[in-house]
C-alpha cells in the first residue's frame, strides 16, 4: 500500500506548491514540475514511478488536452493557421539545423544526427497548454498560434520519425508497414473531420433520451478516450486524439455543469499527477 503514502504526499505537495506559486505570481505548472523532479528518482527518490501513477498520468494528460480542445476557439484557430504553420516549421527546422552539425562533429552518422534533431524538435504540447491556460491567454491570438504550432509540430514530428526510421532501415517489410501506417493516419484524420462535423454533435444531441445520471459527462469521456485510443492505434499521440475530441465536443452547446464535471475530474486528481 505504499502508493497510498505516495499519493498523499503528491496531493499535499500540490496544495503547498499551488499556494506558493500564487503568492509569487508564477505559473503553478512550473512549481509542480520542479517538485516532481525533486521528489522523483532524479534527485531525492522519495516517489518512484509505478504502473498506477503512469496510468493516472496518462489519463491526466489526455483530460488536459480534452479540456483544452473544448476551450479552443475553432474560428480563431483557423484564422491563426498561417502563423501557426510558420512557427511549427521553424520549430522543426531550427533544432535539426543546429543539432546536425554539432552531432556530425562528434562523429555521428548523418542519419543519426537527423534523427536526434527530430527528437529535439518535438514539443511538450500538454505543458504549453497548461501554461497558456494558467496565464488566461489560451483564447487569444498569441495563445492560439502557440497551441496550433504545438499541435502541428507534434503531428509532423511523429510522422517524420516514423518515415525516418523506416527509410534508414534496409528491411523492406518496414517500408510496407510505413505505407500502411501513413494510410491509417490519413483515415484517422478523415474520421476526425467526420467526428467534428457530424458524429459527435449527433451523439451529444441525443443524450437527453438517456435517463442515467451524468450521462452527458459519461458520453464526453467515452468520446475523449475513444478518439485518444484511435490516435494511438494509428501511431499518433493519444493527446492529439484527446484534443480533437475536445474540439468536436466544444462545437456542441453543452450544459455548463457538464464541462465543470470534466474539469473537476481532471484537475482534482489526474492532471496534478501528470504534472
Amino acid at each position: 500500500m505504499d502508493f497510498l503514502a505516495d499519493l498523499f504526499l503528491i496531493l499535499v505537495c500540490i496544495i503547498i506548491i499551488g499556494v506558493l506559486c500564487k503568492r509569487f505570481d508564477i505559473p503553478r505548472v512550473i512549481g509542480q514540475l520542479l517538485i516532481g523532479v525533486l521528489l522523483g528518482p532524479a534527485l531525492l527518490g522519495i516517489i518512484h514511478p509505478t504502473i498506477f501513477f503512469e496510468n493516472c498520468s496518462e489519463i491526466g494528460v489526455i483530460l488536459l488536452m480534452f479540456i483544452a480542445g473544448m476551450e479552443c476557439e475553432v474560428g480563431l484557430l483557423k484564422k491563426q493557421l498561417k502563423p501557426s504553420l510558420l512557427i511549427a516549421i521553424l520549430g522543426i527546422l531550427f533544432p535539426i539545423l543546429v543539432t546536425m552539425p554539432v552531432s556530425l562533429l562528434f562523429h555521428f552518422s548523418w542519419q543519426e544526427a537527423f534523427f536526434l534533431g527530430l527528437l529535439l524538435a518535438a514539443t511538450s504540447v500538454s505543458i504549453s497548454v497548461e501554461v497558456l491556460r494558467e496565464l488566461n491567454v489560451l483564447r487569444t491570438q498569441a495563445g492560439t498560434s502557440i497551441l496550433g504550432a504545438s499541435i502541428v509540430d507534434d503531428i509532423v514530428v511523429v510522422i517524420l520519425l516514423g518515415i525516418t526510421t523506416s527509410l534508414f532501415d534496409i528491411n523492406s517489410d518496414n517500408k510496407s508497414i510505413l505505407s500502411i501506417t501513413i494510410l491509417e493516419q490519413l483515415c484517422y484524420f478523415i474520421i476526425i473531420f467526420l467526428a467534428i462535423h457530424w458524429i459527435v454533435p449527433y451523439l451529444l444531441k441525443r443524450e437527453k433520451k438517456l435517463t442515467i445520471p451524468f450521462s452527458m459527462t459519461i458520453i464526453m469521456l467515452a468520446i475523449c478516450f475513444g478518439m485518444s485510443y484511435l490516435a494511438d492505434f494509428v501511431g499518433l499521440s493519444s493527446i492529439l486524439g484527446a484534443f480533437f475530441a475536445g474540439i468536436a465536443v466544444g462545437q456542441v452547446s453543452l450544459k455548463e455543469n457538464s464541462y465543470l464535471e470534466i474539469e473537476t475530474i481532471g484537475y482534482t486528481f489526474f492532471i496534478p499527477i501528470f504534472l
